[in-house]
């Protein structure tokens, strides 16, 4: 019991505390709170509603309209001013202003608005209705029971005491607290006066000071007694006649009733507003939002009111009346008015002052812009800004901007952490609408509605993509269509086969077991022929013999087939990819994606808002919204508040972000990404926010389904970042797990292929290309199956990119530095790759595939290691290595190989070394790339280091077969072969010997000649060479088989096999030629080392090479033998006379005047010649050239002749006689003594003497030489001279016409002394005595 006791106590002291504490807390919150309050006086989070008071530039605008205010107030004749403005317009705020700068008029405020729709709709109804008279009077009992109300409820109790509208009286406690004083006292002194209770003895017989007072305590009790009593009293009093009201007094038989029949409160109460402002001293009344009744007759009763109030004597002073109303306030009014409205306001106004709206749809953006500012708490973002420049022309009134901006402020207050990651500017439309067109945001708040029908449930979607869904059921049709028609073109062509190989329709073909009539032959007989396992079908005839012919026939023509299906099945794919990928882009596509996609859709809205009967405003305002994105999918985040329970703050604020398409940081981390992708709407995969780390993994996880193609869309939007934000991106994938990002990085290859490889920062390459090679050959479960990965990998190690621009295609033939291998390129500069890739993917693995790929690629594109560290590899993936050929044929790349773990000597690089280095599948390798090893190692060594045997086994290798490779093995070889005849390969016989790398000997050169079509050049390098001619002269004069060799060596020469130079002549006089093949340059050197037999047959070819003076020149019997055969030119004849020998040429010189024609003869050249030569021939030959040629060319000829004294006498006298004919005398005084010595007619001496006279040749100093020609002659011309003694001789010649010239010349000279004829026959001539002068002189 007691236990139960304690811990009740226990209980209810606990209790006790926590209550106490908590009041103790409430007070400190208090507390704190009235600080706060205080600190913050004066600031508001909200901008109010109501009229402000302006300061400065603000009060400066509106002054004009308080100036003319305050004058028709002060003006007596001025009761009714109508303040006219457009609602927002600024006309409260005027007003209150006015208040504050005029305090010396008392302002009542009263507001008469209606703001129910239904209640207006009943007014219009009534005012038009048949009871006009009573509706139009409860119209005014409501209005003036509103202006009552609100003059009577401004003031307190006691301010109007006598008003007969009685209000509930508040008792304060303080009043209370008093009246309970009065009361108590009044109740003691009572008790203490009447002694009642003893409680006077009890006073007095306890206090001893008082008990000496008593009467006088009995006094002041008495007095306390009196007044608490009457304060108590009156009070009751007042009590009573406030809250209750007498309606009927009865005096004995005369009754006192209230009038109930009063209908307005005007009427009933008048005499309570006269009370009313006799009692408040107003002098301005101010009426607003009266025109909200749209009824004439309110305006009536007003200044009725007004008139009353004005010329009641009780109030004694001016009232007036100001009315805050709209311009149309008359225009919209529903009763019949005969008046025209502007009548009716000047009517009732004596003032109006019009209202400029302070806030208009063109300078809204002047005071909302400022407001944002005002309460945001940073700076406004520019485009947000920007935005509310934009949506500030769709408002107009200032009260409904300011609570606009009030409820954005609020919203993101509500929305707490969320708010962050809210789009401002949908959030901010949101809340416009929300003002701006209450029906539409309460519908979509509902999810009903017109906007929410287009928003979410795709409203005009069907219309849209109708034409989408057409064609794709008609590419659908095509595909059948397409298979419909192969089926029938294998069944014809398979037909056509079996025809062509001798079947016929009677015949039967074996399907099943059971033989079945071609005529019936069907595509499922095809298939089942195609499935089952033999490789032959069997078909039997009708006449009981079988045949078969192999399936792989029908497969053939099947797979042809195939091969068109499948390219026109391609095309059509296309065209349904294209189409299936614009119906899966509009599905995901937002409403500002498909407004954009098809404008035509805007037109659909406003025709469907038109309907519903919005305001064309409300429609520009919600088109703008909706085309820009603005309100959208996610409305609904904007308009309900976040509760964490499936999805934490964090992922919500994302969401938020992702939905109003705000940029999200990459790598932020989601807690449920399964949980956030769900909340998504397909469009929202088309926002940027879609691009995180998280969504990535999941949406690229093996869990999650793709219908709608999203992955797609989400690597395109990936991919197709500016660049520095891709790579950023990029990195974050890179460095996450590598099994997380698997199928994400499958997935951008496999789109993407090289451009995703090559967007990569270098500092991030390798572990892409470690992922890559991860994703593809890695031992993990992916959405994509072994093969397919595997094959990915394949493919995109063949693909390459161009270094150029204008470089697309590459057909695996052109310049390899103009193309990119990306993959090759980074694993080939990794030295230690096969380790590095490990951490992925065994690097067994690895080769396998790299093996696997160069079979199949074209060479350009197949991947061999040169810069690998193999000393690093383990011995099994060394050999691992060389079994898959997967090392560049390099001279670093094989060193490396020959020395693998080598602590010894370098081994050096050759072939040589690799056969002796017994690792067969090094060998195995080297021999089957032999020409790549050939070409790219040995080619790139400074110089070979073969043995014999192994260059050998090079040149004589198969495997080297193309172009020049061996040449330039021979070119590169530091070997010389012995014997050519050991390299199998005789085509190499030629660089052989050309490069040397073969002995020069006769062996060698015979083999090559013989068996080998030779190449001339080198032929000749070696004969022209003079150290080796020196070497074959050597060899020759050694040689017991000199016969041979000049054979040889004459075949060579004559089958051009070697060039003839002046350096090898002295190799070549061993023997003569026939030459009959040679060029004109070895037939002349030959020639003229008469090294070339004579064969009539070469005559022709000689001539023409211009060496048949040559040849006949040294064969003089043989040309003069076949004389007749040989026709040779002027010139070529001439040369033999020039060059032979006397003898020759005599010989020669009797063989032309027998055989050569006058022609000739008439070539001066001859005469020169033989002048030349000195050649003297007989009389024949002269004759000829007499005969043939002018005789001025044969002057000098002629007088070779006479000195050889070879010429007759006839012949002399003939030519003498032509030198006559034609006046030639131009001998020298020599050669007329040889020709007068040889000339024995002393007629043509006579003739030849007068003609040198004639010419003038001779003088009187010519005596001497005419003397001796005279002497030459016979008697008596002989005697015709000047006796030296000085005796007078006289001679006697026969007297002819010449002789008489003759005797005249000798006398003209001197000679002569006179003459006379002697009868007819004789001539007397006296001869001078003596020799004139001058001929002595000169004698002298």
């Amino acid at each position: 019991m007691c236990k139960k006791l304690l811990e009740k106590l226990r209980k209810t002291f606990w209790t006790s505390y926590l209550i106490v504490i908590n009041q103790i807390i409430d007070w400190f919150k208090a507390k704190s709170n009235k600080i706060e309050e205080k600190n913050n006086a004066g600031k508001f989070i909200q901008s109010s509603l109501s009229p402000k008071i302006l300061k400065g530039i603000e009060l400066e605008r509106i002054m004009p309209y308080i100036k003319r205010i305050h004058d028709g107030v002060k003006n007596p004749d001025v009761t009714n001013i109508a303040l006219m403005g457009s609602y927002g317009s600024g006309k409260s705020t005027i007003i209150k202003n006015f208040e504050i700068l005029y305090p010396n008029y008392k302002v009542l405020n009263l507001s008469l608005g209606s703001y129910s729709k239904q209640e207006l709709e009943n007014q219009n109804t009534n005012v038009n209705g048949i009871d006009n008279i009573g509706n139009v009077d409860d119209l005014n009992e409501k209005l003036e029971n509103s202006l009552v109300k609100q003059m009577i409820y401004r003031e307190k109790n006691s301010k109007l005491p006598y008003s007969r509208f009685k209000k509930i009286n508040h008792i304060s406690n303080r009043k209370k607290i008093l009246l309970y004083v009065f009361f108590l006292s009044s109740l003691i002194s009572f008790f203490y006066l009447k002694d009642y209770l003893n409680l006077k003895k009890i006073v007095l017989s306890n206090f001893e000071g008082i008990a000496i007072n008593t009467e006088s305590l009995d006094l002041i009790l008495y007095g306390i007694l009196i007044v608490s009593i009457s304060i108590l009293l009156f009070q009751i009093f007042q009590t009573i006649l406030k809250q209750f009201k007498l309606s009927k007094l009865n005096f004995a038989n005369v009754s006192i009733e209230e009038d109930k029949n009063n209908f307005s409160y005007f009427n009933k109460y008048i005499d309570e507003i006269l009370y009313y402002f006799e009692t408040n001293k107003f002098d301005v009344v101010v009426i607003e939002d009266v025109d909200r009744f749209k009824s004439i007759r309110v305006f009536e009763h007003l200044k009725e009111l007004n008139l009353l109030l004005n010329n009641s004597k009780q109030i004694s002073r001016e009232i007036t009346f100001i009315y805050a109303v709209k311009e149309d306030i008359f225009s919209n009014s529903k009763e019949d008015i005969e008046e025209h409205e502007s009548e009716i306001r000047t009517k009732f106004f004596e003032l109006i002052i019009p209202i400029i709206p302070v806030v208009d749809t063109f300078n809204s953006r002047e005071y909302l812009i400022p407001m944002m500012k005002e309460k945001s708490v940073g700076e406004l973002d520019e485009n947000f800004e920007n935005f509310l420049k934009d949506i500030s022309l769709y408002i107009s009134d200032l009260r409904l901007l300011t609570n606009i901006v009030n409820e954005f402020f609020t919203y993101l207050d509500i929305h707490g952490n969320l708010s962050g990651s809210m789009n401002k500017e949908s959030l901010f439309s949101i809340i416009a609408l929300k003002n701006l067109v209450p029906s539409v945001f309460t519908e979509l708040q509902k999810s009903q509605g017109f906007i929410y029908e287009i928003i979410v449930q795709g409203k005009f979607d069907e219309k849209l993509i109708k034409g989408v869904n057409e064609e794709l059921e008609i590419i659908n049709n095509d595909f059948h269509e397409i298979e419909k028609q192969i089926n029938i073109d294998k069944l014809s062509e398979i037909k056509k086969f079996l025809f062509n190989q001798g079947f016929s329709i009677n015949d039967r073909i074996l399907i099943n077991g059971q033989y079945k009539n071609l005529i019936d032959l069907d595509m499922t007989m095809i298939d089942y022929i195609l499935e089952y396992d033999e490789e032959n079908i069997v078909f039997k005839s009708p006449y009981g013999g079988t045949d078969t012919i192999p399936k792989k026939s029908f497969i053939h023509i099947l797979k042809e087939k195939d091969s068109v299906l499948k390219e026109r099945r391609e095309k059509k794919q296309e065209e349904y990819d294209l189409k299936r990928d614009e119906l899966n882009n509009f599905i995901r596509a937002s409403l500002k994606q498909k407004l954009k996609m098809f404008p035509n859709l805007v037109g659909l809205i406003y025709v469907e808002m038109t309907e519903a009967k919005y305001d064309n405003k409300d429609n520009d305002f919600i088109l703008y919204i909706l085309s820009n994105g603005y309100l959208a999918e996610d409305y609904s985040t904007y308009l309900s508040i976040f509760y964490e329970k499936s999805m934490t703050i964090d992922d919500k604020n994302l969401l938020v972000k992702l939905k109003s398409n705000q940029s999200v940081e990459f790598n932020e981390k989601l807690d449920n990404p399964e949980g956030f992708v769900s909340e998504l709407l397909p469009q929202d995969f088309e926002k940027q926010g879609i691009l995180n780390i998280s969504i990535l993994k999941y949406l690229f996880s093996n869990s999650y389904k793709d219908p709608l193609k999203i992955r797609d869309v989400v690597l395109e939007k990936f991919f197709i970042r500016e660049e520095d934000i891709y790579l950023k991106n990029l990195k974050v994938i890179l460095d996450e797990n590598k099994l997380n990002i698997a199928n994400l990085v499958f997935e951008l290859l496999r789109k993407y292929t090289n451009d995703f490889i090559e967007k990569c920062k270098v500092s991030e390459k390798n572990r892409l290309i470690d992922l890559i090679f991860y994703v593809c050959l890695g031992d993990i479960t992916l959405y994509y199956g072994e093969d397919n990965r595997k094959k990915l990998l394949l493919q995109i190690l063949n693909e390459h990119k161009s270094v150029y621009k204008d470089k697309d295609e590459f057909e695996g033939n052109e310049d390899v530095a103009d193309y990119k291998f990306l993959i090759s390129e980074n694993i080939l500069n990794r030295p230690n790759f096969f380790i590095e890739i490990e951490e992925f993917v065994e690097s067994n693995t690895i080769m396998e595939v790299l093996s696997e790929h160069n079979e199949e690629a074209i060479e350009s594109a197949k991947i061999y290691f040169n810069d690998i560290e193999l000393d690093n590899l383990s011995e099994e993936q060394y050999n691992k290595f060389i079994k898959y050929d997967l090392y560049r044929y390099d001279k670093d790349m094989f060193s490396k190989i020959l020395n693998y773990k080598n602590s010894d000597e370098l081994k050096a690089v050759s072939y040589a070394n690799i056969l002796n280095s017994k690792i067969d599948d090094l060998i195995r390798n080297t021999n089957m790339n032999l020409y790549h090893f050939v070409d790219e190692v040995l080619f790139s060594l400074d110089e070979l280091l073969e043995t014999e045997k192994s260059f050998l086994s090079l040149l004589n290798s198969q495997k080297l077969n193309k172009p020049d490779i061996k040449t330039n093995l021979i070119d590169k070889s530091n070997i010389t072969v012995e014997k050519i005849n050991q390299v199998t390969d005789s085509s190499l016989w030629t660089t052989l010997l050309e490069k040397r790398k073969c002995s020069i000997t006769w062996e060698n050169i015979e083999d090559y000649y013989e068996n080998v079509e030779i190449d001339l050049s080198v032929m000749n390098s070696i004969f022209t060479n003079q150290d080796e001619v020196i070497s074959l002269k050597k060899q020759y004069d050694k040689s017991d088989s000199k016969d041979k060799l000049k054979a040889l060596l004459k075949r060579m020469v004559d089958n051009k096999a070697i060039g003839i130079t002046e350096d090898n002549i002295e190799l070549l006089e061993i023997t003569t030629y026939d030459a009959g093949n040679l060029s004109s340059q070895s037939t002349h050197i030959l020639a003229r080392n008469n090294l070339i037999d004579f064969n009539i047959e070469n005559v022709n070819k000689f001539k023409e090479d211009g060496v048949i003076v040559e040849v006949v020149l040294n064969h003089p019997n043989d040309f003069l033998e076949n004389y007749s055969e040989i026709d040779l030119s002027e010139d070529e004849m001439f040369s033999l006379i020039k060059n032979w020998k006397l003898e020759s040429v005599k010989e020669l010189l009797d063989t032309i005047v027998d055989e050569e024609s006058d022609e000739f003869f008439e070539n001066t050249k001859l005469v020169e010649i033989l002048f030349e030569r000195g050649i003297s021939c007989d009389d024949t030959l002269f004759v000829k050239l007499l005969e043939n040629i002018n005789v001025e060319c044969l002057k000098e000829y002629f007088i070779f002749k006479l000195k050889e004294r070879t010429l007759s006498k006839s012949t002399i006298e003939q030519t003498l006689n032509l030198f006559l004919e034609n006046n030639i005398t131009d001998f020298s005084i020599e050669e007329y003594d040889c020709i007068f010595n040889n000339l024995s007619n002393t007629e043509l001496f006579v003739d030849l003497l007068n003609n040198l006279f004639k010419n003038k040749k001779l003088n009187e100093i010519s005596i001497k030489n005419v003397t001796y020609w005279l002497g030459t002659q016979n008697k008596p011309i002989s005697e015709l001279y000047i006796d030296e003694n000085g005796k007078n001789k006289v001679v006697e010649i026969e007297n002819t016409p010449q002789n008489i010239e003759l005797l005249n010349n000798l006398q003209d000279i001197n000679m002569v002394s006179t003459f006379n004829e002697k009868g007819d026959s004789t001539i007397k001539v006296n001869m001078r005595r003596k020799v004139p002068k001058e001929l002595k002189t000169e004698l002298l």
